[in-house]
This record gives structure tokens, sequence and C-alpha cells, in this order.
């Protein structure tokens, strides 16, 4: 379903998509509208998620210490530029909790950004561009990780570096060029299944290839990916990182934008729910709403994926940490309920999945008590990184 977006955060951050989006094949982000990552998620712009570290989804590794963004705007800190600061991120071999703000694409494509000098080359920060293969809500792709990344690194006597992770087996690339180089333009291409890796100096100047990163991926055979922008800095260090002007070319980006959505309004409907309406803009073929506890949606709605939309909180599709539709299709309200929420500690939480799964010797007042438990958001307290079940947040 196509989509347009209003967010506005109201108890609970309320994401609501509405209509189609598309810009001409060519996606451009300057970063000259001021938007705080953190406090405001994705909702608003032209990114489908997010992800700011551990939890995101179910990680396969962590390295030192679970990662976590600091800091990411576009504008406030730094005009006409994305700005961030991460700590023990990492995406290589089987560790994935890095930073990455992404766009899902089908086919061929061409990413750039520059990254902003001067760049922080403290031990191993890696900032650049990545594509990565999932599954479901974000998931590693058959139980593994798989990405590519071409990023600036500025260091062990080199400027930029590539990488291609295979099922957790990364491969690391020296390009060659000495440490300092004026290549801060970065470009990575799809055509087909295999990767190409560019970088320039100047905005005008002609794209270098690199000929020692090209990375051959069968295993991408026919997959959409997430294209975009990535960081990790494999160390309780946290320098901070500065993008400019990133594009993205697909011919899938599409070509109309329908017009926005208006009136966004909440009220409280008793017991748990609460009543939502909007005003459609024209030229859309339905809506999809998106709801989290606690927090604002990291997540949105990705054009020509069908989802199935419940109005009772957590019982619809889920987009990844805690990221829920509660409504898909056509109309202009929804009353949604379940919003009662509880809170636990580790200990008590890790008890409780117990109801997670259906078991076939429960009498049938069991089986009504679990489908309620499922159904109810939950908040687990705890310093632990260990990911969180179903409808459940880590806080």
């Amino acid at each position: 379903m196509n989509r347009s977006f209003l967010h506005q955060t109201i108890g609970l951050a309320v994401g609501l998509a509405l209509g189609g989006f598309g810009q001409a094949g060519t996606l451009t982000d300057s970063f000259d509208i001021a938007h705080d990552y953190l406090a405001a998620g994705v909702a608003g712009t032209v990114w489908d998620g997010i992800y700011l570290g551990a939890g995101e989804f179910t990680n396969l590794a962590i390295g030192g210490g679970p990662g976590q963004t600091l800091l990411c705007d576009a504008q406030s800190t730094n005009p006409g530029r994305l700005t961030l600061r991460t700590t023990q991120t990492d995406w290589e071999w089987d560790a994935d909790d890095g930073f990455f703000l992404f766009k899902v694409v089908p086919g061929d494509f061409q990413a750039v950004v520059r990254i902003a000098t001067p760049y922080d080359n403290v031990a191993y920060n890696t900032a650049g561009l990545m594509a990565r293969a999932f599954t479901g809500a974000g998931e590693p792709f058959n139980g593994a990780e798989n990405h590519v990344t071409w990023t600036r690194f500025d260091e062990y006597g080199f400027a930029n570096y590539g990488r291609s992770t295979l099922d957790n087996a990364t491969t690391q690339v020296n390009p060659g060029d000495p440490q300092g180089a004026d290549l801060y333009w970065l470009m990575l291409e799809r055509i087909g299944d295999t990767f190409f890796c560019y970088q320039k100096a100047a905005e005008g100047d002609d794209w270098i290839m690199v000929s020692n990163c090209i990375f051959d991926r069968p295993n991408f055979y026919d997959l959409p990916v997430q294209v975009g922008i990535m960081q990790a800095t494999f160390s309780a260090n946290s320098p901070i990182v500065q993008f400019e002007t990133f594009t993205l070319t697909n011919d899938t980006l599409g070509a109309a934008s329908p017009t926005a959505a208006t009136g966004l309004a909440a009220s409280d409907a008793g017991s748990g729910s609460m009543n939502l309406a909007w005003t459609p803009g024209s030229g859309t073929a339905g809506s999809v709403v998106i709801m989290r506890p606690g927090a604002p949606i990291t997540r949105q709605p990705i054009d020509g994926v069908a989802y199935n939309g419940n109005a009772v909180f957590g019982s619809g599709d889920t987009l990844g940490n805690g990221n829920v539709v509660v409504h898909a299709g056509t109309g202009s309200s929804v009353t949604v309920s379940g919003l009662t929420a509880s809170v636990y500690g580790r200990r008590m939480y890790e008890i409780m999945r117990y109801w997670d799964e259906d078991h076939p010797e429960w009498a049938p007042d069991l089986h009504e008590f679990a489908a309620a438990w499922r159904r109810l958001p939950k908040w687990v307290v705890s310093r632990s990184p260990e990911p969180v079940g179903p409808n459940a947040t880590l806080v």
C-alpha cells in the first residue's frame, strides 16, 4: 500500500501513515530540515527505519557492550548535516548492534553520501553506507548477518574501507589509498547481485571505481535490501560523525506524492482504549496506522508490502522494536483497545514469558489468559541487553 506520513505524540507514540509516497526514482535527504531522531523516530522523514543500537531486533551478537546512540539529529546541531554520536556499536561478523538509518529497496540502486570533515579517526570509528539483507521485521537473513559496507575509516594507513559479511563471516578490504586522502564522497552501487564501491574528492568530480572492492553476493538474489547510513565504533569510544547530502536512486521509489494527511486527533475512549481520527489526503489508497508504547515510532510502512492491522493493540503486524500496525485499509478513524500496559523487572518478566506460547495440555481458560497476556503491552526494566519478546519494550 502506498503512503504518506503524519506523526504526533499522544501518550503512546502514534505514527499515522496514509496514501502514496515517492520521488521520481531519486530520494534525497540534504539534512537541512531540523529533526531529532532520538526524540521523534523516523516519522515525517524520507526514511523507512532506524536502528539505534542493541535491542532493535534479535541481535546475534553484541561486542564489548550493548550499542547505543547518544545523539542523532539533522540540521539542529550542525546545519545541513546529520550529526551522529554512538558508542559500543558494531556491524561486523555476527555483531549487529550498530547504528543504521535506512530505506528498503528491491533491485539495482546507487546510494551516495558525503562524510563531513574533519573526520574523527579515534580507534575503529567506521561510518558510511551499508546494504543489508533481512527477513521479517528486520531480523538477520536466514539467521545470519549478510551485508556490504563502504565506509570512511582513516586508520592503519588507509582512508576508506570495504567489508562484505556473508553468513556472519566478514571479508575486509583495504582499497589502498593513504590515510587522510581527500576521498570523502562515497557511492555504493548494486547491479544484479554485485556491489561496486566508488569514491571521489569533490561533488563535481568523476566517480572512481575501487577495483578491489567489488563484492559478488549471489545469496542476495531477488532480495530487497535495507540501504542507508551506518556507523560503528567497535569500542566504548563515542566520536561525533557528520554526513551530508544523501541520495538514493532506484527505479521503484515511485513518481508521485499524494496530499499529506491532516488533522490527526486522539481522545480517550475509556477502559484502556483510544480514538484516533484523521483526514486522508487526496490520492491515497488507504491508511496504515502504527503505534509504539512509550516512544516515537522507529519504523515506517514499506511500499508494496501488505500489512495486517488489528485495533487490539499488539495483535496486528509488528514492524520490530514495539512498532505495531493497528489499522491497515480504508477509512479515517480507528478505536484502539488494549492500551493498558504493565511494567516488569527482568526476572518476573522471564517467568511470565511462559505464557508467550500455547501448550496443548492447557484448559480453555489458560489459553484465554495467555492470549490476554500476549496482547498486553509490556515494559521491561532491565540493565541486561538480552532482547525481550513480542509486544514488549526494553527500558
